[in-house]
């Protein structure tokens, strides 16, 4: 092969590898969120915030939708790297997901939300934003009330970390729409009423010992 051979195909394999590094550079990132419940949701993220992932799912302009990072358990970029939101949960078997699915034909559609409902009541670990709320009513009003109400009303509107469900029936949970949607609804319920009780149970604890120590000083 000639000098110019060899030169004229090195152009070529130059130019041809400009052309994929800019049409790649042309394409949208393809990111993916992977759910709680197993399903995972290709799209293009766009914003992190403390509460939300806002995304536009894969292959459309908009509009840009959001979601809850309770209830995800992951999302993975385009270049491979990864943001881990919570733990995922322990494989549940095909076995054990059929079993779940032929329970839940059985009990039909208001029968199973019932049972998630009770299932919620029991089973929901509200403590560790519960605490939370306790720790934010305390400082509040030594500091600033709005901004601690603030904060109590962004936690209490959140959807439950899914760590946190402690869903006795994990195959049930997974295979049910109804059960998964009613625990879910229910424990958010939960969570509410604990964290505002938390909050003002601190927020109460701390006005009644600077109303002590004013009435011991003065």
């Amino acid at each position: 092969m000639t000098s110019y051979t060899k030169n004229k195909t090195r152009v070529k394999g130059l130019v041809a590898g400009f052309f994929l590094l800019s049409l790649s550079n042309l394409l949208p990132a393809q990111d993916t969120l992977w759910l709680v419940n197993g399903e995972m949701l290709r799209c293009r993220v766009k914003t992190i915030n403390r509460v939300d992932v806002d995304y536009i799912p894969w292959g459309q302009s908009g509009p840009l939708y959001s979601i809850n990072k309770a209830l995800l358990l992951k999302l993975v970029y385009e270049t491979g790297s990864n943001v881990v939101f919570q733990e995922a949960p322990a494989p549940v078997s095909d076995a054990a997901v059929a079993a779940a699915d032929s329970a839940a034909a059985t009990m039909g559609s208001d029968a199973l939300i019932q049972k998630a409902i009770n299932d919620a009541q029991q089973h929901y670990d509200y403590t560790r934003p519960r605490n939370a709320s306790i720790v934010i009513g305390l400082t509040s009003p030594v500091f600033y009330l709005i901004p601690g109400v603030v904060a109590t009303a962004a936690m209490a509107s959140t959807a439950p970390r899914y760590d946190y469900l402690n869903v006795p029936n994990e195959a049930l949970y997974r295979s049910s729409p109804d059960y998964r949607q009613a625990y879910t609804r229910q424990a958010r319920k939960i969570k509410s009423r604990k964290v505002w009780g938390g909050f003002l149970t601190g927020a109460g604890t701390t006005v009644a010992g600077i109303i002590a120590l004013g009435i011991l000083l003065f």
